[in-house]
């Protein structure tokens, strides 16, 4: 809701102290005559210098009689913030039907948010359209979301492109930003990178956080736009200085992995904590492999993976099932730590998969299962998951969960193997040696023996 009070106390910093009290004294005089602006006046400053709201509102409430449009507001704004929502909705309706664009900006948020009136789309888009129409910027702004959204209007984005510009002109931040959107995207006007960039940067530069973020993404990946690490920098450092989480994170990854910027554990570590203690999932995985891997502390490790894969993160969940797994930083838990492989899993996570196949065949915190663990040993081959290719082979060629079948089981060896398996290209020599292909047997011999596997067991082909 949108009210005066701050227009007046600017005025009145301007004012010398005397002139300030010849003024107020004036106020009082032409209020008592009848003066409905001298009555707003007067009632605004017993409201903001005073704390006298009942003397405040019983004078704005005077010049709403008269018919005075911005004391109409002021009345309104007080009645519905203090809960009596049918006497603000009488005096912001008022307002808004003399044609005043804050009353009918007003009157449309209400009909929006079902603010003491009963909730309408279509009423709140027809009132803030003629705020909009008299050039009220927040109007025109939230008009263009209404067209993007089809919210209480058919969805138009060369409308929606049409309301931010006009807002956009004007200096808005958020218009600028969202008219950058549209350029990108192409959403109502012809794509057009540069002119988005040029948006983004006018919004950027007020400060607008998601103006800023969006200068990130554009500098920073293959978006069409020439790779520019150096501005992605200097406009995440404003946004993480503002406290968005995203750019806090990205910052965080910057230096983690010294991208554009000299490697620094310490300065990266700095910007994964304020992300992550606004709740930013991912700073809270790279918090736990800093801690597990640098730091050597599985406890504080285990913690951080926790928080984030609570919230849904792949790479956490899987850790913090190997950690409840192999009593990393934690008791072990079987039961735990397949509750957390099936989370992964579940979002088509191969190592998680894999794990999961691995605690149904061994009824590692389920039933033993064997059945179900080809299910998952299977989904995670299918996606090249070397040692799930290599256990399919076995349950293929032991029978384990599935019939025998040679073929199958040599296929999945032949898969593992090919990616540098040795176990997979030992298991595939002995096989191709008992078949009688003694130049395959050799072949695969030849390769588990480069990476030493035969010498453990002292075997020569």
């Amino acid at each position: 809701m949108k009210t005066f009070f701050l227009t007046f106390i600017e005025t009145c910093k301007t004012l010398l102290p005397t002139s300030y009290a010849r003024k107020i004294k004036a106020y009082k005089l032409k209020a008592k005559q009848g003066d409905a602006e001298a009555q707003v006046q007067l009632g605004i400053y017993y409201y903001t210098h005073t704390k006298n709201r009942l003397k405040a509102i019983q004078w704005l409430t005077k010049a709403a009689e008269q018919g005075h449009a911005k004391a109409q507001i002021e009345v309104g704004s007080y009645w519905l913030a203090i809960g009596l929502s049918d006497i603000g909705i009488h005096w912001i309706r008022k307002a808004a039907e003399q044609n005043d664009p804050v009353g009918q900006f007003n009157l449309g948020i209400c009909y929006r948010n079902g603010r003491g009136i009963t909730k309408n789309q279509e009423e709140a888009a027809l009132w803030i359209r003629k705020s909009a129409e008299q050039g009220d910027i927040d109007a025109q702004v939230l008009l263009g979301l209404f067209y993007d959204n089809g919210e209480g209007v058919t969805k138009d984005e060369k409308e929606a492109a049409k309301w931010y510009q006009k807002a956009a002109e004007q200096g808005d931040a958020a218009a600028q930003y969202h008219l950058g959107l549209c350029y990108y995207h192409g959403n109502g006007v012809s794509e057009n990178k540069e002119e988005a960039i040029q948006w983004f940067r006018k919004s950027a530069e007020q400060g607008y956080i998601d103006a800023q973020c969006a200068l990130i993404e554009c500098f920073h990946k293959k978006t069409g736009i020439t790779i520019n690490e150096k501005e992605a920098i200097q406009w995440a450092n404003k946004a993480a200085e503002q406290g968005d989480a995203d750019a806090q994170f990205y910052l965080g990854e910057l230096y983690y992995h010294g991208n554009g910027v000299l490697e620094n554990k310490e300065k990266a570590v700095k910007w994964f904590h304020k992300a992550a203690k606004q709740g930013h999932a991912k700073a809270q995985f790279y918090l736990g492999v800093y801690y597990h891997h640098y730091l050597y502390t599985p406890e504080k490790a285990f913690r951080w993976y926790y928080l984030s894969a609570t919230q849904g993160d792949v790479n956490a969940q899987y850790n913090l099932g190997m950690y409840y797994l192999e009593g990393i930083g934690t008791l072990k838990n079987y039961e735990k730590a397949v509750k957390w492989f099936r989370e992964a899993a579940e979002q088509g996570h191969a190592p998680a998969q894999l794990n999961l196949g691995y605690c149904y065949f061994n009824g590692k915190g389920v039933i033993e299962n064997k059945e179900k663990a080809v299910e998952w040993y299977y989904r995670a081959a299918k996606q090249g998951e070397v040692s799930a290719q290599l256990n399919l082979g076995l349950c293929y060629a032991h029978g384990d969960g599935v019939s025998l079948n040679d073929e199958k089981a040599t296929l999945w060896f032949t898969k593992a193997a090919e990616q540098g398996h040795a176990r997979a290209q030992a298991i595939l020599s002995l096989y191709y040696e008992r078949i009688g292909d003694t130049e395959k047997a050799r072949e695969y011999h030849n390769k588990a023996q480069q990476q030493g596997f035969f010498d453990q067991f002292n075997i020569k082909l």
